[in-house]
């Protein structure tokens, strides 16, 4: 029996692969969040040369192939067991069901 293949495999792009560096990374006491630096005298707010680099909104995947998976099906939550796996999604399911 063959696998499952999705109906149209994707071209993922990445438009920024590597990870923002945040002050929450050096230390440990602090959670793992960042907030926008609003403070004028902020060297990373004034982009400064070899400083970290705040997200931009283009950072982010594109919409078609945003949520998607590797291997090229989109993932969603099954609540009922009557719906059923397409060939564009694919099921998660909770351990109840």
């Amino acid at each position: 029996m063959a696998a499952l293949q999705p109906l149209v495999e994707p071209n993922i792009l990445k438009k920024r692969s590597k990870q923002f560096w945040h002050q929450s990374d050096r230390y440990l006491t602090i959670e793992q969040n960042w907030q926008k630096p609003r403070i004028i005298s902020n060297r990373v707010q004034r982009r400064l040369k070899n400083n970290i680099l705040m997200p931009k909104i283009d950072d982010g995947s594109s919409k078609e192939t945003k949520y998607t998976l590797p291997i090229g099906f989109r993932k969603f939550l099954v609540l009922l067991r009557s719906w059923k796996c397409s060939r564009s999604y694919c099921a998660q399911s909770f351990s109840f069901l």
